[in-house]
């Protein structure tokens, strides 16, 4: 059958089903749409905050304008303002950059924008979607300068341990744990913000992680170790055979006589009372 017959065929058919009211079917084409939007933006990742922002559905030729708008502006920049699409995906990387600044430690936001032109500036579709900024913690310290001596401390005393993470803008939070020298759980007695207050004597390992959420990985951790006990504050004499001794918490044992003894040179002296 010749193409001539083909092609007249087809106008009949079209023809016919235009003037029985048969629907013709046509295929819309996909509108333009971003590829992968995020609700968040991370400077410290795998790729150091860089991210491809691609747009599908586009055609070859149409003109992509790109914008960066919200408080956090200042530390995201596109490779490029302007992509002309060179097929059906355009791609342009955007990258999270705060310079060593703690500026937008609170979460600061960014709106990306895309205008999808045709080749002849017709607007063809605007696309937008916003996410929080955000900087991974790559490394945990605690500062235990308000302590003291970490080998004599007192249960029932509060002591303010701080969670020092690097860089220091880092967004990610800070979870505590104590745990005594059986294993036992005892973090019950840390608060969120590292005031320890623990209740009776003994060696105790305090952890502190660094995540972005309670049940995400651990970025960093950092650890130190504790002693709780009863330690002597002062040593009196008050006879030739008798001394008082002060401790600055109650000894967690019942102590005897015996438990002391004085030593002069090479001489021991058991304590009379």
């Amino acid at each position: 059958m010749s193409q001539k017959i083909l092609k007249e065929l087809a106008l009949l058919l079209a023809v016919v089903m235009i003037l029985t009211g048969m629907p013709m079917y046509v295929q819309a084409a996909a509108d333009p749409a971003f590829q992968t939007t995020y609700s968040t933006f991370y400077e410290n990742r795998a790729n150091q905050g860089i991210y491809d922002i691609q747009v599908k559905n586009v055609q070859k030729g149409y003109i992509l304008k790109w914008h960066i708008t919200g408080k956090g502006k200042k530390w995201a920049s596109f490779d490029t303002k302007k992509v002309i699409a060179k097929g059906t995906t355009a791609t342009n990387k955007l990258t999270i950059d705060s310079n060593g600044e703690s500026a937008y430690a609170a979460g600061e936001r960014i709106r990306i924008t895309v205008n999808v032109y045709t080749a002849k500036w017709k607007l063809v579709s605007k696309l937008t979607f916003a996410g929080k900024l955000q900087s991974k913690a790559k490394a945990i310290n605690i500062d235990t300068t308000g302590v003291g001596d970490l080998k004599q401390l007192k249960s029932g005393q509060t002591y303010k341990l701080r969670a020092v993470l690097t860089p220091l803008n880092s967004t990610s939070k800070v979870y505590w744990q104590v745990k005594d020298s059986k294993g036992t759980d005892c973090s019950a007695q840390i608060t969120e913000e590292g005031a320890w207050t623990p209740t009776q004597s003994g060696e105790y390992t305090i952890t502190a992680t660094a995540r972005n959420s309670a049940k995400g990985e651990a970025l960093c951790t950092k650890q130190i170790q504790a002693t709780v006990g009863s330690f002597i504050e002062n040593i009196e004499q008050t006879a030739s055979n008798k001394f008082k001794v002060t401790f600055g918490t109650a000894p967690a044992v019942t102590l005897k006589e015996a438990d002391f003894s004085i030593k002069s040179g090479e001489t021991t002296v058991v304590v009379k009372k």
